[in-house]
């Protein structure tokens, strides 16, 4: 799959969130249709990754995403970044999606 799922529901909030932040104060429906926009979206995409690894009868880790951000050999030093869903962590990943949209 090459779609990167997984990071948009990590990081979503947080572009949101820094766009909430730019915009100005007396502007507070349009803050709120962005904080509504976002979590809607998070609870769609986290349900659509709840419902393909239910409905397709999923095993191990699934929708893999992996990022190098930085590899330096002389170092020893190989940071990255890896995103998986299991059987334990895909509900989660769709609790996180409800969490989010209640609080709006």
């Amino acid at each position: 799959m090459n779609f990167p799922i997984l990071s948009i529901i990590t990081f979503l909030p947080f572009v949101a969130s820094v766009i909430m932040l730019l915009m100005p104060a007396d502007r507070k429906t349009e803050v709120r249709g962005v904080a509504l926009a976002t979590a809607a979206i998070d609870l769609l995409l986290s349900g659509w990754v709840y419902l393909q690894y239910l409905l397709n009868h999923m095993t191990g880790y699934q929708f893999i995403e992996k990022y190098t951000w930085l590899d330096i050999p002389s170092l020893k030093l190989n940071i990255s970044l890896h995103f998986g869903v299991d059987g334990m962590s895909a509900p989660l990943v769709l609790l996180t999606g409800i969490v989010m949209s209640q609080v709006y």
